[in-house]
């Protein structure tokens, strides 16, 4: 039970952007389900905040390496599509100059 908030925290930051799409009609779940990532993270603070002084050291730290090693490729697939698209925005401001266009 100590590791569903953790599995689920890296859960909702691999799905919160593809909820929009499903509510189509329904504004206030769009901007529900785009705010869920910043709400489960409200959730784990406060988790282990007030249950965490239960657990013991390593389970705290299991938590933690579930968060940590879980948004990996998260925060992989964002840098690379960061990377992507400002090197497709400056690559072609050479070849535009030496063309003359």
């Amino acid at each position: 039970m100590a590791y569903f908030i953790p599995t689920l925290y890296v859960i909702v930051s691999y799905t919160f952007f593809l909820l929009p799409g499903l509510f189509d009609h329904v504004m206030e779940l769009k901007i529900l389900s785009i705010l869920l990532p910043f709400i489960m993270g409200v959730v784990n603070l406060i988790t282990v905040l007030t249950v965490g002084r239960k657990w013991t050291r390593k389970t705290l730290l299991n938590c933690t390496l579930i968060i940590k090693y879980g948004l990996i490729p998260f925060y992989l697939i964002g840098g690379s599509i960061t990377i992507g698209v400002t090197v497709a925005a400056l690559f072609p401001l050479p070849l535009m100059h030496c063309l003359d266009l």
